[in-house]
């Protein structure tokens, strides 16, 4: 997913991919066209240091203090991966490596020292004849980003190590934006959010009628997924909403009814089983005649998720306050102002996912306001900046966790957003 800030014309967002043996698979990542267009992958490779977390080891050309909050944040996330799948004693070989890269032209270039053209994405697991890892890299406007790409690329990576190279497309694409989508607070990842975005799209896919049939969906093989991506963006935004709902459903629909049997179906495939035989032992012959109507009814009935609701709009208003801020325009009292000057300035901002862009309008007066826990909408709160020269904080008070969006002024980056949760 990507956010490109313009009045008018827009920016155009190239499409996020990553690399499974050497097969182009997309992925969400951020990643501006601008950056793309002039960046070079014919430039040096960076020389890179080693940095060891409890489950990781970070390839890098950062600094040891720079690292450590990936280093955190990624041991995190591998305990909720391991959690995941605990009771079935699976687990990846440790550590695993990762290749986190400073800037994009150093993420090109690295890549390209190994035979992989990157150009198109955001951030992947790969394998060569003489090389595996996770790789991305931190330059950017948002460190949730960075986040985002390792929790989605990671799941890859441990489903590769840990459970094998038979899992079904659809579940590895689907469990990965199930990570893509999780939180981590306080050391522990908080898993089940759920993309509003992507939830709107698989609603919309379910009510029109263009999503697969869920037999044709699990049957899908890689190179008929990559097909799809190639062929129609559209269809390929609804494959990936379709295979992340109902990964969604099986781990977390009717209170959790079916949990273990989706695990179960996951390790049967990656003892060696056939998925469609794997399926029929874990849910039954009628399992997916039964679940079909069950996960639609489920998708369906299902709110966006407080939290993953506030983020999306706080991103807007984060967007606006940097364009501001670059701009060299005084910063907004509070929420109302901001509108009001967007409004005026006809400001634009369009998303893009699995390349389907969408326009939002600053004059939308959603965009500002978010839906509490209780219930009952609210405006963002604006606060006052937490150092010299950054934009005001964006809070969401209300939610379970309680958000703010803070900033910083990194070296060689400018501003750096940051969700801080209480």
């Amino acid at each position: 997913m990507s956010w490109a800030k313009h009045l008018r014309p827009c920016l155009a967002i190239a499409a996020a991919g990553a690399l499974l043996h050497g097969t182009p698979a997309p992925a969400d990542a951020l990643q501006s066209a601008a950056r793309a267009a002039t960046a070079d992958a014919s430039g040096p490779a960076p020389t890179l240091r080693s940095y060891r977390s409890e489950h990781y080891t970070f390839h890098t050309n950062l600094g040891r203090q720079e690292t450590v909050p990936y280093g955190r944040h990624m041991d995190a996330v591998y305990q909720a991966y391991a959690r995941r799948f605990a009771q079935f004693g699976i687990q990846a070989p440790q550590p695993l490596p990762l290749y986190l890269l400073r800037t994009h032209e150093d993420y090109l270039a690295f890549m390209a020292s190994h035979g992989i053209d990157a150009r198109n994405s955001g951030g992947m697991f790969f394998v060569t004849h003489t090389l595996h890892g996770l790789a991305t890299w931190t330059q950017g406007p948002s460190r949730d980003r960075t986040f985002r790409v390792l929790q989605h690329e990671g799941f890859h990576q441990f489903a590769f190590v840990a459970l094998g190279p038979r899992l079904p497309v659809w579940a590895n694409e689907g469990v990965a934006q199930y990570f893509e989508d999780a939180v981590v607070i306080d050391g522990r990842m908080r898993t089940g959010q759920g993309s509003p975005e992507r939830l709107r799209r698989a609603q919309g896919a379910i009510r029109d009628g263009k999503t697969l049939p869920l037999t044709e969906l699990l049957a899908l093989s890689p190179e008929q997924w990559t097909r799809t991506l190639r062929r129609d963006r559209a269809e390929s935004g609804v494959l990936y909403a379709q295979a992340w709902s109902f990964a969604w459903f099986l781990i977390h629909g009717d209170q959790g009814a079916h949990t273990d049997k989706f695990l179960q179906y996951l390790a049967r495939v990656a003892e060696g089983q056939e998925p469609a035989l794997a399926m029929h032992n874990a849910f039954g012959r009628d399992g997916l005649t039964d679940l079909e109507p069950a996960w639609k009814r489920w998708v369906l009935d299902h709110p966006p998720n407080p939290l993953h609701h506030a983020a999306e709009r706080m991103d807007f208003v984060a967007a606006a306050l940097r364009y501001l801020s670059d701009n060299g325009q005084p910063a907004p009292d509070d929420i109302d102002e901001l509108r009001q000057r967007l409004t005026a300035m006809g400001f634009i901002l369009t998303r893009d996912t699995h390349g389907v862009p969408t326009a939002y309008y600053a004059h939308d007066p959603n965009l500002y306001r978010y839906r509490r826990a209780d219930g009952h909408e609210a405006d963002l709160i604006l606060l006052a900046p937490s150092g010299r020269n950054l934009p005001p904080r964006v809070y969401a008070p209300g939610l379970d966790p309680e958000p703010t969006l803070d900033w910083e002024r990194v070296d060689g980056q400018g501003l750096v957003t940051v969700t801080r949760y209480r």
